[in-house]
């Protein structure tokens, strides 16, 4: 019963077409919303967040409780940036993150505790550097910047949540998969940007 549903819901989407914005409000939603979904409606920030997410709840809580304040601090920069028009980043450095922390997942060794800092920086800075909302108004601006702070941190802490609950079982052999399609995935892309640059 389920199934059908879900296949008739996915034709639906598939044949009805839209109008496709890059960072504008969602239609219905509000600025605050609207910026809460954001990172779950970008590839490239969903690969980050759970690329993130399951390395640091396979790495245990002594990484999480340093790298999410982290995350947190460059994620406000990057937005506070992005709220001033600052040119987002190109789509290689988006990507460069999630391929890292995929193969990390992917391969499960033990990491220092300094590299999920430094994955969790770099990935707050470039989630809140390519989230500059279209809108020109100040207060929706603002309002969409905050909401994507707090839908990208929500975010990774349910990932983080999902990591750690999937290196219990079996293993960790699920969370190494998603580890493996995510990095296969971003690196997947980067080789395609890389090739158009040529």
């Amino acid at each position: 019963m389920i199934l059908p549903r879900a296949a008739t819901l996915l034709i639906t989407i598939l044949v009805i077409p839209d109008t496709a914005l890059g960072h504008g409000s969602i239609e219905g939603v509000g600025d605050f919303y609207s910026g809460m979904l954001h990172p779950l409606l970008v590839p490239a920030h969903v690969l980050t967040l759970v690329g993130l997410g399951l390395l640091l709840g396979q790495q245990g809580l002594s990484h999480s409780q340093v790298a999410f304040p982290t995350f947190v601090l460059m994620l406000a920069i990057g937005l506070i940036l992005a709220g001033f028009q600052i040119a987002p980043p190109p789509i290689p450095a988006l990507l460069i993150i999630p391929a890292l922390t995929g193969v990390l997942v992917a391969a499960a060794p033990e990491v220092k505790v300094s590299i999920s800092v430094i994955m969790a920086a770099g990935a707050g800075l470039v989630l809140g550097l390519d989230s500059t909302p279209e809108t020109l108004a100040t207060r929706a601006r603002i309002m969409t910047l905050l909401g994507t702070g707090i839908g990208a941190g929500a975010g990774l802490v349910y990932m983080t949540g999902l990591g750690e609950f999937l290196k219990k079982y079996w293993q960790g052999i699920p969370a190494r998969v998603l580890g493996s399609w995510i990095a296969a995935s971003s690196l997947l892309v980067l080789a395609l940007a890389s090739v158009g640059k040529m």
